[in-house]
């Protein structure tokens, strides 16, 4: 029912509406709950009903008149085209897209729910590595800068984001951009009594394998899905860096950092944070990767069990 509810918001947008008719089909106890958390709003009833196809009546809509105790969406030219209605047909729910991400996020235990962008919402994040996302379309995840939003959102954990429907090309863009895409019909699953939960268990353990590899013969830095490539200046300063995190005590000094260079070290590690940057990552991102130790240097903040530098 969740599921139905956000892929027709995702279909007919912000303005989406569903009749008192189509809630009939759903679970009574469901439907009552969803309007106590104001996942369904009602709004005013409809008073016009639509023209009969290929009337030629001139008329937009037809009037809803009570006719001898019943509701009638009269035909002028056509009696056998009147439409007899219920009071249900006449109710109109909207849906609220934020209280109905939270209903989706409780499903699995998730919560508090954040919105960090337009059509795009934090759920919460698992024990086991990941934080999970939910959007409203995929074409929210076409917008410039949304991977780097994500990521920040996700604060060092792997992003996993459910999207009602995405085409097989951008699914792989995004996954090659480092985030984990899930379809919502994969997760969100009706349980025996035919309520819907999300069922995030096939997001394990985030995977395994170095987060952090560099070339030194290249200079190249593959970090978070994204390649930086380093000049031969900062070669050496991030070879330096990785040295100390090898060791019991992973701070780089500013004396030990502006030895690889005989440049400040502030600067070093200004340009350094740059050229993350221009890979693609936000300015928070770069400080994530290289920490500054107030009133003691600069340390990277990538365990060493997960770097692997090779030739």
């Amino acid at each position: 029912m969740l599921g139905w509810f956000w892929t027709r918001l995702s279909e007919a947008g912000p303005e989406a509406t569903i009749s008192g008719r189509a809630l009939l089909r759903l679970p009574t106890r469901e439907v009552q709950r969803l309007l106590r958390a104001r996942v369904l709003v009602e709004r005013r009833k409809v008073d016009h009903w639509p023209v009969c196809p290929h009337c030629d009546c001139g008329l937009v809509a037809r009037p809803v008149q009570e006719i001898e105790d019943r509701l009638l969406a009269c035909c002028p030219c056509d009696a056998a085209e009147d439409v007899i209605l219920t009071p249900e047909d006449l109710r109109r729910f909207t849906m609220e897209p934020h209280a109905l991400a939270s209903a989706i996020a409780a499903t699995g235990g998730l919560g508090p729910v954040e919105a960090v962008g337009g059509d795009l919402w934090r759920l919460g994040s698992l024990p086991v590595g990941f934080t999970i996302f939910l959007v409203l379309h995929d074409s929210v995840l076409q917008q410039p800068g949304v991977v780097a939003v994500i990521r920040a959102a996700a604060a060092g954990a792997v992003a996993a984001v459910i999207v009602p429907a995405i085409g097989t090309m951008e699914r792989v863009r995004l996954q090659e951009a480092g985030l984990h895409i899930l379809r919502l019909a994969d997760v969100l699953i009706a349980d025996a009594d035919g309520i819907e939960r999300l069922d995030l268990r096939d997001l394990k353990v985030a995977p395994d394998g170095p987060e952090l590899t560099f070339r030194t013969g290249s200079g190249l830095l593959e970090w978070r899905g994204r390649s930086i490539v380093l000049s031969h200046q900062l070669t050496p300063v991030f070879l330096r860096l990785l040295e100390k995190v090898q060791t019991r005590n992973p701070v780089l000094s500013h004396h030990e950092l502006e030895g690889t260079s005989g440049r400040e070290a502030r600067d070093l590690v200004r340009e350094l944070r740059a050229k993350v940057v221009q890979a693609g990552f936000t300015a928070a991102e770069a400080k994530v990767l290289v920490v500054m130790v107030r009133g003691h240097g600069y340390q990277l903040g990538v365990a060493r069990e997960k770097i692997a530098v090779l030739d």
